[in-house]
């Protein structure tokens, strides 16, 4: 008679329990046929609830988060400019909340400025070189920047660029990205920056011509890539001899173990949610030599937890 051993916090208990009792669990009390001799086992298949969905329902998810579906048109970058910075500001929707000069903030869907304290990018970045990929408005690579760093920002070029669901049809002409684009303009003017944007997917960077960085940030992009491992491996060619990554992104607290669920990017574009091992895992597997998880944060209107981590080669 088979004994079974289970544990839980340092506790224990053993059980001896009927040979054929562990298969007729597994079978949901059904008799399952016995092994053959060669060693295979045969078991009825369990109810699979997988479903086709429909890609539309994928493309009016992206165009309701983002804004892409307003009624008013975005204004012609010129004219734009002319405005005063409260309007220009109002003519626009915003990811990022950001400080602006004359009192002004941005409205944006996810304010991050209570989380820099905790987040683990040094206080003097002067003289170092920084790359924020996947910027958007820009409220991280404003703050490298505001300490002393040399930035570079990607962002992908066009909509087209986003890892949306096989069978997506061709999204509303204005372009959420456009929108992205036109506020990250914005706030670079109205701050005087001096970020080097560059319209570029993430699968792409490339050390050849953007070069390597000794502070690579990353944040909140995984879990919209299709590839998330591919995105980290070209993360860690750009990460120069001595520097570092910054990487940030959602994870499930519920889940335990290197797993993740798995949501296919239809709606908002999130195709994965990991555990934290999962979320530590790929960024080592990536082939960075060490990760220490610097703090873990949620923020109002975030839908979940992140991670802020600090890889290096």
């Amino acid at each position: 008679m088979p004994a079974w051993a289970l544990s839980y916090r340092g506790f224990g208990i053993g059980l001896r329990v009927p040979e054929r009792l562990p298969g007729l669990l597994r079978a949901g009390g059904r008799r399952l046929p016995r092994s053959s001799p060669d060693g295979v086992e045969i078991r009825p298949a369990p109810p699979v609830f997988a479903r086709p969905r429909d890609p539309t329902d994928a493309g009016g998810s992206v165009l309701a988060y983002y804004g892409a579906g307003r009624e008013r048109p975005l204004p012609e970058p010129g004219a734009l400019a002319a405005l005063p910075l409260e309007r220009q500001v109002a003519a626009t929707r915003w990811y990022h909340t950001i400080e602006l000069p004359g009192g002004v903030v941005t409205p944006g869907a996810f304010d991050h400025r209570p989380v820099v304290p905790h987040y683990g990018i040094p206080d003097d970045l002067r003289g170092r070189r920084c790359l924020d990929a996947a910027c958007s408005n820009g409220f991280w690579a404003f703050e490298l920047e505001r300490r002393g760093g040399e930035v570079v920002a990607v962002d992908v070029p066009t909509i087209a660029d986003w890892d949306l669901p096989a069978g997506t049809p061709p999204l509303d002409a204005r372009d959420p990205d456009a929108l992205a684009a036109a506020a990250f303009a914005i706030a670079h003017r109205a701050l005087g920056s001096r970020v080097e944007l560059v319209r570029r997917n993430l699968y792409e960077m490339d050390p050849e011509d953007l070069g390597t960085f000794d502070l690579v940030h990353m944040a909140d992009v995984l879990l919209h890539l299709r590839n998330p491992l591919d995105a980290l491996r070209r993360l860690r060619g750009l990460v120069a001899d001595g520097g570092s990554a910054l990487i940030a992104d959602v994870f499930d607290p519920a889940l335990a173990g290197p797993v993740t669920r798995y949501s296919g990017g239809f709606r908002n574009v999130i195709w994965w949610t990991p555990s934290l091992d999962c979320l530590v895992q790929m960024v080592y597997d990536a082939g960075f030599g060490s990760v220490d998880v610097v703090t873990t944060y949620s923020i109002p209107g975030g839908a979940g937890w992140r991670a802020a981590m600090r890889a290096r080669p």
